[in-house]
């Protein structure tokens, strides 16, 4: 009997010493999972971190929806653009040209909330501020807001990080930031723009061609052919894509042979739904075929070559267009 009671209480101290086990054993895998989700999150970054370490420091936030101007000064880039009285984005050197509106809206929204990777000093002095490129910062982005005016300074670079110093005009706080904030705007104004349209025209419902220099003039008529020179030239026409931008205003159109009486103009009549149509190009010449240049014209509903108006966008032709446009208008105006 004594045995038998022995033998029981062996097993239940067996029993408790397996579940402390257990319950211990327990409580180090809950220790270190906690460990692991903790020091997984984001620490709070005072300034004296990796700025690699993957946390973010508050800056600054904008309410970009109330933003009506902005420019972004640096290097190659001069752009400065502001919003009309219908809430449209418009360039402030040309207000002619076509501005991406929706573009700009989400370039600027990388500024809702300005962050920063690391502190480098919250007490710069101006002595120091060369250290860090910002006594001649190389980007200055200027955010105008109803009220208010925020200027972003942006230094020397860390190309090894994706880094800028940057701070904002005024503070006396540095800090390192994402490339991001600088390549926002690093663009070229063509990317801002929306590029003219030019209607798609079927080569087949084309009536004649216009061509039109000073007091000279050309009617090309289509000959019914699919490989003549007529017929390229026409074919090419209708397949213009304005896609490679390269300048803007009318005070530039001379250095491109695109000023009046330089420039041979382009009207193409032609039949769209019953109605007759007349779409107008401008070509500039230059001296070489490397040198074509084009000005997009409107479109009106009728066989008629006034009251045209153009586009102050210039695009360059394409090597191939280039070759068949030119060298058709020079013959055709060959001992004129």
């Amino acid at each position: 009997m004594r045995n038998h009671y022995c033998q029981k209480e062996k097993e239940g101290s067996s029993v408790k010493k397996t579940t402390a086990l257990i319950i211990a054993f327990s409580v180090c895998i809950l220790l270190f999972a906690a460990y692991f989700i903790i020091s997984s999150l984001p620490e709070k970054n005072d300034g004296q971190g990796d700025e690699e370490a993957g946390a973010y420091l508050y800056v600054d936030q904008t309410d970009v929806a109330g933003v009506i101007g902005f420019s972004f000064i640096g290097g190659e880039y001069d752009l400065s653009f502001e919003k009309d009285e219908d809430g449209c984005w418009k360039y402030t050197k040309n207000l002619s040209l076509p501005v991406n509106g929706e573009l700009i809206d989400r370039l600027l929204s990388d500024y809702e909330l300005f962050l920063a990777t690391k502190l480098i000093s919250d007490h710069i002095t101006e002595a120091s501020l060369s250290e860090y490129g910002m006594d001649d910062p190389y980007y200055t982005l200027t955010l105008r807001l109803k009220n208010e005016t925020k200027t972003y300074l942006f230094g020397d670079p860390i190309e090894s990080k994706g880094l800028y110093y940057a701070m904002e005009k005024g503070s006396h706080s540095i800090y390192l930031v994402e490339k991001k904030y600088v390549e926002a705007f690093s663009l070229d104004l063509s990317a801002l723009l929306i590029p003219d349209s030019f209607p798609k025209i079927s080569e087949s419902d084309i009536l004649h061609v216009n061509l039109v220099c000073g007091n000279y003039f050309e009617k090309i008529i289509p000959d019914g052919t699919s490989d003549s020179n007529i017929s390229k030239f026409i074919s090419t026409l209708c397949s213009i894509s304005p896609d490679e931008f390269v300048d803007f205003g009318s005070e530039n159109f001379k250095t491109y042979g695109l000023s009046e009486g330089d420039a041979v103009n382009v009207y193409i009549t032609f039949s769209n739904e019953g109605k007759i149509c007349t779409t107008a190009l401008k070509f500039g010449l230059g001296e070489t075929k490397e040198f074509t240049y084009l000005l997009i014209g409107d479109t009106l509903g009728a066989d008629i070559e006034d009251n045209h108006s153009f586009s102050e966008m210039i695009y360059l032709l394409s090597p191939v267009e280039n070759d068949i446009i030119y060298g058709f208008i020079s013959k055709a105006f060959s001992g004129k």
